[in-house]
């Protein structure tokens, strides 16, 4: 393992027939893409979100031509010249003693220059407004619909634990309107999305599918849910619910290997304390109805948000 993450930093290497097979198979699976309505409409709840930054657009067949093996490598080769800001991360059953050799072998002797480098904001930023798209793509008698609500946040433990914990509730409370009581969907998703750099952004992803016809009258109750919602809070039941669920998640994460990665990367990269990581359980004794209520009314702003509907052509 080791060698090869040297080799990945020194000895990257230019294969002409593996570059053209890969063009050709993003050539087909492209073309197939532009054909699903679901493509189309992911794409333009993104575009609305984003305000259609050039630098979130999807890629497309027309950009093919542009792809360069050679532009490719030396971009590839000028951002793995220099180790010095790299963390790396091990998680899983290592023993120190074999380990440690390996550490000074094949990670101290990777090139070293100590160039200092900030991100660079490229200025991508959701609405201030509401903003609505509909998008008519397909046949089949099928409509979806994403609701998404975004602003700005304060990126820490705590905020997303009582964002994670908000979304769980209100999801509870659409699913029990929209799909139990109405009959009117499969399922209601509604997922947190936080971003660090280059600022503190939310995303709250509100999506179900259901029958054309009843589209307008669901996508009102749909509102009026979040709307009692942000007015009354969670109760108490379900407050505990989210908890409990949260707890058992992290019983069962903490045992992950890879959730754990991915836990530390996200520590380490945005400058927060590594021993948060695998002591989560503290944050959970803030989750209160209150503190919920609280969210909703911050991050469910009615005057803010992108709603995206897609429709079948006929």
């Amino acid at each position: 393992m080791f060698q090869l993450v040297y080799l990945t930093f020194t000895q990257p290497r230019a294969d002409q027939e593996a570059f053209a097979t890969y063009v050709r198979q993003l050539q087909a699976t492209l073309a197939n893409r532009e054909a699903m309505p679901d493509a189309a409409f992911n794409d333009a709840v993104e575009a609305a979100v984003t305000q259609n930054h050039l630098r979130s657009r999807p890629l497309s067949l027309e950009q093919l031509p542009q792809l360069d093996l050679q532009k490719s490598l030396q971009f590839y080769k000028d951002r793995f010249a220099d180790a010095s800001d790299f963390t790396f991360i091990f998680v899983g059953n290592i023993d120190q003693n074999t380990f440690k050799p390996l550490v000074e072998r094949y990670l101290a002797s990777l090139p070293a220059s100590n160039r200092h480098e900030t991100a660079r904001d490229v200025g991508i930023r959701t609405p201030t407004t509401i903003v609505e798209r509909q998008i008519k793509k397909g046949l089949d008698p099928r409509s979806q619909v994403s609701v998404v609500f975004t602003g700005p946040f304060e990126n820490d433990q705590t905020n997303r634990i009582i964002m994670r914990a908000m979304a769980e509730s209100l999801e509870g409370s659409l699913q029990r309107t929209l799909r139990e009581d109405l009959g009117g969907t499969y399922g209601v998703s509604t997922r947190p999305q936080f971003e660090e750099q280059p600022t503190g952004q939310y995303r709250v992803t509100i999506s179900f599918a259901c029958d054309p016809a009843r589209l307008d009258a669901l996508v009102s109750s749909m509102f009026r849910v979040i709307d009692q919602f942000r007015e009354l809070g969670p109760s108490r039941s379900q407050v505990s619910d989210v908890r409990s669920a949260l707890v058992r998640d992290l019983e069962t994460n903490s045992r992950d290997n890879s959730y754990l990665l991915n836990q530390l990367a996200y520590k380490y990269q945005y400058g927060e304390d590594p021993a948060e990581a695998v002591n989560l359980e503290k944050f959970y004794d803030q989750i209160t109805p209150a503190a919920i209520q609280k969210a909703a009314q911050l991050y469910l702003d009615p005057k803010r948000y992108v709603k995206v509907i897609l429709t079948p052509e006929k």
